[in-house]
């Protein structure tokens, strides 16, 4: 993600993200296996507060099955929904914990999935959220046709950054439902809506090479922009073209395996 290249007193996330050892738990994808039968016998609810979304009422959890903890331990498939859900409960008490909690919200990947079907109702989340929230930045995990991308929005900036890692561009529908909740939210200096949409930046990060990837190289560009404390130079940042390492998609699964074996306890 973050070019090598870059001055010496930057830090890189990507570095980051390597070497920090969860402390509670040494080997957590071990752990994950041997919870694997008890998994497997009896999915596990996860609870959560809707309300950090932007999803009010939330009754009941979701549950992480032993498909979604087998697809973590094997790590050649691509990725559950559920399994984004619970990196981005992870990511929301990480960037709080971190000092960003005022910085970033977080679109629910349920409620904007598969635009092309829902895209009203879609863009009524969107827009709602970003006028309740406040945030700075919004990042927003997008599944569509069984392909993970990911949008980061910028209300202040009128500037949405769009990753794919097959470089794919957004489809009509979420493009559309993305414009029109900006359009709604955002302001020009003297206070009225812009004449136009927002700015849509590519942000030419990483290619994958195989046919499953993409869920974890979302994961990755979420925690290389909440620990980098990321809001802008999109461009700068995000211009490493290369596949995301073995390494790297190896911690992101001990990261998410240390957080849900927290959550199970």
């Amino acid at each position: 993600m973050v070019t090598y290249e870059a001055e010496k007193d930057v830090i890189s996330p990507l570095k980051t993200v390597e070497e920090e050892k969860p402390p509670e738990v040494i080997d957590p994808l071990g752990e994950l296996v041997k919870n694997l039968f008890d998994i497997y016998q009896r999915p596990v609810e996860v609870l959560w507060d809707g309300a950090k979304f932007g999803i009010n009422n939330v009754k009941d959890g979701f549950f992480i099955t032993h498909a979604d903890a087998s697809e973590i331990i094997l790590g050649d498939k691509c990725l559950n929904i559920f399994i984004l859900q619970l990196w981005l409960m992870f990511i929301h008490d990480w960037s709080a914990s971190i000092g960003y909690g005022a910085l970033y919200g977080f679109l629910e990947p349920q409620c904007i999935h598969n635009a092309n079907n829902r895209r009203q109702e879609c863009e009524n989340y969107i827009g709602r959220w970003l006028k309740e929230a406040g945030k700075q930045i919004y990042i927003a995990p997008y599944l569509n046709q069984a392909h993970w991308q990911l949008l980061v929005l910028c209300p202040g900036d009128n500037v949405v950054v769009w990753f794919c890692s097959l470089r794919k561009r957004p489809d009509a529908a979420i493009k559309g439902a993305v414009n029109s909740a900006m359009k709604s939210v955002t302001k020009t200096a003297e206070g009225k809506p812009p004449q136009h949409g927002p700015q849509w930046i590519e942000a030419k990060s990483h290619v994958q090479t195989g046919n499953y990837e993409c869920g974890y190289y979302v994961m990755h560009w979420i925690w290389c922009i909440v620990t980098g404390g990321l809001k802008d130079d999109w461009i700068h940042w995000f211009s490493d073209r290369s596949a995301v390492t073995e390494e790297t998609i190896t911690t992101l699964r001990h990261k998410w395996a240390a957080y849900f074996i927290q959550m199970k306890k």
